[in-house]
């Protein structure tokens, strides 16, 4: 059946409405940062290149086992979490969080040594051991990958995990790549997914139980592996109000066409 004018003009108008809608879901930068290998001194203490809270970075760890400025991560040895560095972040409902860290390059560690990015408690020294974690991944120096949920740290909520042996997780993988962790808050049940070099690894998780609300998104160094880190972006995007009202124009138009076409 040929579509008539009119039908025709409410079916583009619906059209334009909803790519209008869509173009207005966007990301929205919350932090951001690319590390020069020329900055010298710590990290601790310092801004970060993009942030829309006047917040600096924090370390919850043991004293003097800062990450430098230059994103490179200390040799330390001793408790769980005794090298980490975040940006504090509240989360909100109804939004999508992304963290991402490009250029993850653990070096000189073992199978159970490895450099983090996530969803950390900021509020906790030992942050990968508390109930209230968040969404993050290891790699360890031999290319493989873990994800975990929380809450819980290393024990429970995780998309997927193996031992601690050379087989652990997903991989290998090459070193040096881009990952990223989201954290969705848009259902009453948030969700997490893990990403690296663009893939997703094992599926979207779930929360029985979500985490706590005032989070951390930075990265950790466990025990005394070395390496470094070359960027970091968190970015969050919600439905803008003005967004789901043109969605719901353009369903009230498509169902105009749809009337008109019966009739």
């Amino acid at each position: 059946m040929v579509i008539g004018a009119k039908a025709g003009i409410a079916f583009l108008g619906a059209g334009t409405l909803a790519l209008a809608a869509a173009s207005a879901v966007q990301a929205a930068p919350i932090y951001s940062q690319t590390f020069s290998s020329t900055a010298t001194g710590v990290l601790t203490g310092t801004s970060p290149t993009t942030d829309t809270g006047g917040a600096t970075w924090q370390l919850a760890g043991n004293a003097g086992s800062d990450w430098t400025a230059s994103g490179g991560a200390p040799t330390v040895t001793g408790a769980l979490s005794p090298a980490a560095e975040y940006l504090p972040l509240t989360v909100s409902s109804g939004n999508i969080y992304t963290l991402t860290v490009t250029d993850l390059a653990p070096v000189a560690g073992t199978t159970t040594n490895w450099l983090a990015v996530g969803f950390f408690n900021s509020t906790s020294n030992e942050i990968l051991s508390t109930a209230s974690q968040g969404p993050w991944m290891l790699l360890r120096d031999t290319g493989y990958i873990q994800a975990f949920a929380g809450p819980g740290g290393l024990g429970n909520g995780q998309s997927f995990n193996g031992d601690n042996g050379a087989n652990a997780g997903y991989g290998p993988v090459s070193l040096g790549g881009t990952a990223k962790v989201v954290l969705n808050t848009e259902a009453a049940a948030w969700t997490a997914s893990w990403y690296y070099n663009g893939t997703q690894l094992g599926t979207t998780y779930t929360y029985t139980a979500n985490p706590t609300n005032s989070l951390g998104a930075g990265f950790l160094t466990f025990q005394n592996v070395s390496g470094s880190v070359g960027s970091i972006n968190v970015t969050d995007a919600t439905p803008e109000p003005a967004a789901l009202s043109l969605i719901g124009l353009s369903a009230g138009g498509l169902l105009l066409m749809k009337r008109r076409r019966a009739s």
